[in-house]
């Protein structure tokens, strides 16, 4: 690899390093039987703070760079993903902190497969290459079925199978598409499929439509959309808080980068209908997501069907890349995705520190929190609030641009879903706020939240707010990003 290479790698071989780093630590830590280990998070944050710093310069430098082969790209698109994968990781860290805490187990593990999954999520939004792509989503994956697994318990051990075995046809699906796309072609280069298609190697032909759709059932299952998303809600409610955490973030965010630039860049001038297939694929997540969380009970079931309809509120955007709006529609999405992330997290953080103290994951169980933590549950409620799309949240911003790029794309039908789906969603979110703030019949016990975590929880509320009141600076980044792909 030369200088260039590793330049355009460089965040990702901060965090490599700083995996390493933890799991020797750890592995000192058996041997001298340490106790408090703390710090291997302090390590891993430290590590994720020098590869922001290294995003930051390479954001202000010469850029867009292409190397490694042609196989990774450097602009601002991979450079978005790279701070929100960076950022979710670091809170995520903060989450497991306060979960360690109470299970005391396998620290380095954790934090180590943590960093490499995040390393994964960075890789993804550089490639551009089939190959390069593949094993990128591997490396997202692979780490999250341990993690998945670890909690040692019978619930854990199942949602890592399922989440293994389902992973797995969803990674055979893509490669099958990845095959039959290079078969057509004779290319693994994404910016040279699209000239090889439309110069005669497969357009308009069944096996370029086969292709097309292999590839969008494995992206599917990655963000968790319909008919793909079978897996979340019993992967959701078995696995650690922070794992879910993570992967209804970090995972996501991966899967959308990589279907954003893969589509813009090969398909979007092709003469196949596939955004209809998108649209049919959003519509049914939305439904079908909101649908299911209305009849759930426990909290983590109801948020793992709330991320299905979030995936159909994010495909909403997605469909307007054929369009003129393109621009719009990307930009949308990356707003959507990066507000969802910090609400989804906030979210996940309230539940794990409520849930561990009540001891249950029942929904019902929550009643009666208001008075005994009130502001944990202004901020569970804010966070709720903003997955619902109310003012003054920054939710509600990202499903106006998102529902505004689709009018702007003539896809107005496609928004009005998008709002119905909203309004039938708040059957739910207000049914937890409503649990929250009634009365119990057993007085719940003060709820102590480390401080660390509530200095968190409360920044990420403040965000929250004013991303929703000032969305310009996170809408000028995105629209940088976005360019970076479409061009103009």
């Amino acid at each position: 690899m030369n200088v260039d290479g590793i330049k355009l790698l460089a965040p990702e071989m901060v965090l490599v390093a700083t995996a390493l780093v933890v799991i020797l630590c750890d592995a000192f830590d058996g041997v001298m039987r340490v106790k408090n280990k703390n710090y291997l998070i302090v390590i891993a944050l430290i590590g994720i703070i020098v590869a922001v710093l290294t995003v930051a310069l390479l954001w202000n430098g010469d850029i867009p760079q292409s190397g490694l082969l042609g196989s990774v790209m450097l602009d601002k698109f991979a450079l978005f993903f790279k701070s929100l994968a960076l950022g979710i990781c670091a809170i995520t860290l903060i989450i497991l902190k306060d979960w360690l805490a109470v299970k005391n187990k396998y620290h380095g593990e954790y934090i180590a497969l943590l960093l490499l999954s995040t390393v994964g999520v960075m890789v993804i939004s550089s490639a551009t290459e089939l190959v390069s792509i593949y094993v990128a989503i591997e490396l997202v994956t692979l780490p999250l079925v341990a993690l998945v697994a670890l909690g040692k318990d019978a619930r854990s051990a199942e949602s890592g199978i399922k989440f293994l075995v389902l992973s797995a046809l969803s990674s055979g699906s893509l490669l099958y598409g990845f095959v039959l796309l290079y078969a057509i072609t004779g290319t693994t280069y994404t910016a040279e499929l699209s000239n090889q298609i439309i110069n005669g190697f497969g357009e308009n032909s069944l096996a370029l439509l086969m292709a097309i759709s292999f590839i969008i059932a494995g992206f599917g299952f990655k963000v968790s959309a319909v008919p793909f998303q079978m897996w979340v809600p019993d992967v959701y409610e078995g696995s650690p808080i922070p794992v879910v955490a993570f992967l209804s973030t970090a995972s996501k965010a991966a899967g959308f980068a990589i279907f954003l630039r893969l589509f813009q860049t090969s398909f979007t001038q092709v003469d196949v209908d596939w955004w209809m297939l998108i649209a049919i694929i959003s519509v049914a997540s939305m439904t079908i997501g909101n649908i299911g969380a209305i009849v759930q009970s426990n909290i983590k079931r109801l948020l793992g069907y709330s991320t299905i309809a979030h995936a159909g509120y994010i495909l909403v955007g997605v469909t307007v890349l054929v369009s003129p709006a393109a621009t719009l529609g990307v930009q949308s999405v990356l707003f959507y995705i990066a507000g969802y992330a910090f609400t989804n997290l906030t979210a996940f953080m309230c539940v794990m520190t409520i849930s561990h103290k009540i001891k249950s994951e029942n929904i019902d169980d929550f009643a009666g929190i208001s008075s005994s933590s009130p502001l944990l549950a202004a901020i569970l409620v804010l966070s709720f609030v903003s997955l619902l799309g109310l003012p003054p949240t920054v939710g509600l911003m990202g499903k106006i641009f998102l529902f505004n790029a689709a009018v702007q794309a003539d896809l107005a039908w496609l928004a009005l879903v998008g709002f119905l789906n909203s309004v039938v969603s708040a059957y739910y979110y207000l049914k937890v706020i409503r649990v929250v703030y009634s009365t119990s019949e057993v007085a719940p016990s003060t709820i102590k939240t480390p401080l660390v975590s509530m200095a968190t929880l409360s920044g990420l509320s403040i965000g929250i707010i004013l991303l929703g009141i000032l969305p310009g600076m996170l809408l000028a980044v995105a629209d940088s990003a976005a360019h970076a792909i479409i061009g103009g």
